[in-house]
């Protein structure tokens, strides 16, 4: 996922396209806002990059269980993963003790930084057989970057993860006042199969267009 996203980067960086952000969604994400308050949003947050950024000290006072603690090896074998217990090598000089979501909003500043930086490759190198590296990767390369400090109070999306899960909740008409009432841009996850209505009713309440079927 990561190289994907540093692929996709990189083709918007070199694209003729002027832009400020890019936003990384997935199938199960959706807007809970309309497209003029997401553009005012990102106008009032530019330059600080929206992303998650926990230090690893701090996950371990609430989750000393956290499978990001132990910075172990770990493989995907025939479909599973496997992890070692080989734990992962980086220089010294480098402070990878960062984790978060994978969703985020970065400026294109600090995508043209990542592109020209050797710090990227070194980084990737060092998360990359770690346990879900799309949660550790862009965390630790911006805070060993200039643009340690222009972050957002929040990274723009509405999560609900249940106690005890590894998964988040499939949001639901149950959840509808809850994202109407939310200051993030985004949400998930949804499926439409689970609950079609909220996602038409989310487009109704922000001007999207709303398919026959």
């Amino acid at each position: 996922m990561v190289e994907t996203e540093l692929r996709a980067i990189r083709e918007l960086v070199f694209a003729t396209h002027e832009w400020k952000y890019v936003i990384n969604v997935s199938g199960q994400d959706y807007p809970i806002k309309s497209i003029s308050d997401i553009k005012a949003r990102l106008i009032a947050e530019y330059p600080r990059n929206m992303i998650e950024v926990i230090p690893l000290a701090k996950i371990a006072e609430h989750d000393p269980h956290d499978p990001h603690l132990a910075r172990r090896l770990a493989f995907e074998i025939l479909g599973r993963v496997v992890t070692t217990r080989i734990h992962s090598l980086c220089p010294k000089m480098i402070n990878v003790e960062y984790k978060g979501s994978q969703w985020f909003m970065l400026t294109r500043n600090f995508c043209e930084w990542l592109l020209s930086n050797d710090i990227t490759r070194k980084i990737a190198s060092c998360v990359k057989y770690l346990w879900s590296p799309d949660e550790l990767f862009f965390q630790a390369l911006i805070m060993n970057s200039p643009f340690r400090n222009d972050l957002a109070e929040d990274y723009g999306r509405e999560i609900i993860w249940p106690g005890g899960t590894a998964s988040p909740k499939t949001l639901c008409m149950e959840d509808h006042n809850l994202l109407l009432a939310s200051s993030a841009l985004f949400a998930r996850k949804f499926d439409e199969v689970v609950d079609r209505q909220i996602l038409v009713s989310l487009a109704r309440d922000h001007g999207y267009r709303v398919p026959a079927h």
